[in-house]
């Protein structure tokens, strides 16, 4: 089966949000992308927890100018187990679903739930499970709605931080953010558990890369593991370093500090290793606009799935629209 290979739209080029976006689609097209993936928030599309309708048509309009396939990326802030906001959540995600819709997407990209311990005073952990089961829950309602139109929706697996553990009996006591789906099979359970066929995960191997070395598990061995369930790939470099100063990345870049969302082949996320475990139809470049390397980033991930791409079987089948 054909691959394509797409780009992330960084919120950050949209500071004048026409003509940035119209600015970054033009680029993305010469350099040759058949994908872009949207970002919610960066679009002004969504506002407390409600469509922007006319905003919503305005970037209708600009999109359909383009030959693209789009996928759409949830805001980062979307939690379906922040519990006292739930409500909040649901519409936000529900509206999310309903954008996808309009601009004719099929994949939704949403973070995996996380709670921070530092506000859990008794049971913390009794209490991360029953919000696992709660987002759980409301992923099968979003999956009933997405269904209808077409939509898949992956789960993405977020990028470790200090603070980050996976599982309570591995946690360190500085350790106060409990993000289950830093751990790969973690996530795939969770998945397992919502049970439905247009939910999957979107696999960021940076982020995964990142997380291995914070929590000590074997990134190749986890791809593997999880290969079954992914339907999304997101692809970027770094150099496995959890530390996050407060800085931006191009003062990070000379420490090789966490995050980078580099260009293939500028870190050292062991890219030509894993790709052999995958089997996707769209591979999403994540790249930071400030390297100013789009064409090169393309070109080494062309390099890497022509050398090393084995597609392996997928239990998730996803059938885009011709």
């Amino acid at each position: 089966m054909r691959y394509k290979i797409g780009v992330n739209l960084h919120p950050s080029s949209l500071t004048s949000l026409t003509k940035g976006l119209v600015s970054m689609l033009d680029l993305f097209q010469e350099v040759g992308f058949e994908v872009v993936e949207l970002p919610v928030d960066g679009l002004q599309v969504i506002a407390n927890g409600m469509l922007v309708e006319k905003r919503v048509s305005m970037i209708k309009r600009i999109l359909d100018k383009y030959d693209f396939e789009y996928s759409v990326h949830a805001p980062n802030y979307l939690n379906l187990m922040d519990i006292p906001q739930i409500d909040l959540q649901r519409e936000v995600f529900s509206s999310v679903i309903d954008f996808a819709s309009f601009i004719g997407s099929e994949m939704i990209v949403y973070h995996s739930g996380r709670m921070d311990h530092k506000e859990i005073k008794v049971d913390a952990e009794e209490q991360a499970k029953r919000v696992m089961e709660i987002e759980v829950e409301e992923l099968s309602k979003m999956s009933k709605k997405a269904v209808k139109e077409d939509i898949y929706i992956g789960v993405e697996n977020a990028c470790s931080v200090l603070s980050t553990f996976a599982n309570f009996e591995k946690r360190l006591p500085e350790q106060t953010l409990f993000d289950y789906g830093a751990n790969l099979i973690n996530l795939k359970e969770q998945i397992e558990r919502v049970n439905k066929q247009n939910v999957g995960i979107t696999l960021d191997l940076g982020h995964a890369y990142i997380s291995s070395k914070h929590l000590r598990f074997d990134f190749l061995e986890q791809v593997k593991l999880i290969a079954d369930k992914v339907i999304h790939v997101h692809i970027h470099d770094n150099f496995g370093k959890v530390e996050k100063p407060l800085e931006d990345h191009v003062k990070l870049l000379p420490f090789g500090f966490h995050d980078l969302h580099l260009p293939p082949k500028w870190g050292t996320v062991p890219l030509e290793r894993v790709l052999k475990y995958l089997d996707v139809q769209r591979y999403i470049l994540e790249i930071r606009p400030v390297w100013e390397a789009y064409r090169e980033a393309k070109e080494n991930l062309e390099f890497l799935l022509s050398q090393y791409s084995v597609p392996a079987e997928s239990s998730i089948k996803i059938r885009y629209r011709e």
